[in-house]
């Protein structure tokens, strides 16, 4: 089984070189470097048909894989569905904000299921077969959140052991919680149940941050989140408020985004 990595770079990373040498000695036949200023779903996949992998795994710059992540994700998909993703982990040293950061954005799960609601696009994989089937919608510069949704509802969504720390830039606060009200708002708008949307989205903040405690517990991370919480809250409530309205004008701020 041949393993292709694509590490997906939006701009000059200081921890690309740091992802690639974490992958030096692994398991790894091809290692491809997406680098520009586009969209990450628009990076990883404009090297598309230099891909020679049996299997194709993404990873954005600012994930660190650990020692046995691609023997994870070859056994992984020894016997597992065509879409994998990769547990992510904060950074042990990051603050309270980029706690925050991970449990209200990347934060999934810390623990590996077997069959998966919702991956990261951070850390995931795809069989070939996959990638050849739907290489349109991977290549049109749409995140693959809608896929994934699509094949968590067939069942053919997992999350394996195969771990990565997600590295947070240090950026100011009003950046962060613009780009969660602009994901938020782009959601809103391109649902089908846009005003549904809206009616639910002040109980959003109470819904997302409990899941989120509900796994940070079950991964052994409750002191970590309970740092977090009043960031956590925060960046939810910015995301809450960008879906009601994006629901209600039905205007996305970017449509490449969520």
């Amino acid at each position: 089984m041949k393993l292709s990595v694509v590490i997906a770079a939006p701009y000059p990373e200081e921890t690309l070189e740091e992802c690639r040498r974490a992958l030096e000695g692994q398991a790894v036949d091809q290692i491809v470097v997406s680098q520009g200023d586009g969209e990450l779903p628009s990076l990883r996949w404009a090297e598309i048909d230099q891909l020679e992998g049996d299997v194709i795994a993404c990873l954005e710059a600012r994930c660190i894989p650990a020692p046995d992540w691609a023997e994870r994700i070859r056994a992984a998909h020894a016997a597992g569905p065509e879409t994998i993703g990769g547990v992510i982990l904060p950074s042990p040293s990051a603050s309270p904000l980029e706690l925050g950061q991970y449990f209200s954005d990347h934060f999934v799960a810390a623990e590996p299921r077997r069959w998966a609601r919702r991956i990261s696009d951070a850390n995931v994989s795809y069989k070939r077969c996959y990638v050849d089937r739907f290489r349109r919608r991977l290549t049109s510069g749409q995140w693959e959140t809608a896929l994934h949704a699509e094949a968590a509802q067939r069942g053919e969504l997992s999350l394996a052991d195969a771990r990565a720390v997600y590295r947070y830039q240090d950026r100011p606060l009003s950046e962060v919680l613009t780009e969660r009200y602009c994901h938020g708002q782009d959601y809103g708008a391109q649902s089908t149940r846009r005003w549904a949307r809206v009616a639910l989205a002040p109980l959003l903040p109470f819904v997302q941050t409990g899941r989120a405690f509900q796994a940070a517990s079950r991964a052994g991370l409750s002191g970590a989140f309970l740092r977090a919480l009043p960031w956590t809250w925060t960046l939810n409530t910015a995301w809450a408020l960008g879906e009601a309205v994006g629901g209600a004008r039905g205007v996305s701020t970017n449509a490449n985004r969520h």
